[in-house]
């Protein structure tokens, strides 16, 4: 059964087992990186079990659900908990982790617990997990823990939107047009990918610098 382990830092990921994380800002494609990514075990040889997790917020579709319209199944969880807790709670979602050979969470920003509970998949159970998140909110600030991943994995993959207001294939900012929380919400509309020097003219403050 899977549960948190308090043994020594573990040694370096076993070759069934790795850490990938997708990074960018809104509309990098970040969701359909993840699902292009999980989808590629359904070409290996072996039976591959997949399990998809994503905040319960999250309820744009039953599963994850990429702008373009790619989606895949995903069982939704309740983001206030830290996700080390489905270690421990007899559960449905715990039984389906240990059957997963390929752990993948989407919109990973929104969570607690996140890097602990990555590392405990990969080190410990010798899973395969890919990652997908933000790590900016709207003030340019860092958000989440995926930031804090990034330097554990064993890819890291970093995408950029094309800017909404010139065009520039670097955008990395997700600027609100409406006054909201800096904590972006999922799929909305009112936010758009900025280049650094768009975004800076949008939000007129010194300071980002």
């Amino acid at each position: 059964m899977l549960r948190q382990s308090q043994s020594p830092p573990p040694p370096p990921a076993k070759p069934e087992a790795s850490l990938k994380v997708i990074s960018g800002g809104m509309f990098s494609g970040k969701t359909e990186m993840l699902i292009q990514q999980v989808r590629r075990f359904k070409f290996s040889p072996k039976s591959i079990e997949v399990l998809i997790l994503k905040p319960r917020r999250d309820t744009r579709s039953d599963g994850v659900l990429s702008r373009n319209t790619l989606s895949e199944s995903a069982v939704a969880i309740d983001e206030t908990i830290s996700l080390m807790r489905l270690l421990d709670f007899d559960s449905e979602t715990r039984v389906r982790l240990e059957r997963a050979d390929v752990v993948a969470i989407d919109e990973a920003q929104f969570f607690s617990g996140l890097v602990a509970f990555c590392k405990q998949l990969v080190y410990v159970h010798h899973k395969h997990v890919i990652v997908a998140g933000l790590t900016l909110n709207s003030k340019a600030e860092s958000w989440g823990e995926v930031s804090q991943l990034i330097p554990h994995a064993h890819v890291h993959m970093p995408l950029t939107a094309v800017c909404r207001r010139c065009g520039r294939e670097s955008a990395i900012y997700s600027h609100c047009n409406v006054h909201k929380t800096e904590n972006i919400l999922i799929g909305d509309s009112e936010y758009e990918a900025l280049c650094g020097h768009c975004y800076v003219e949008a939000i007129s403050d010194a300071t980002f610098f």
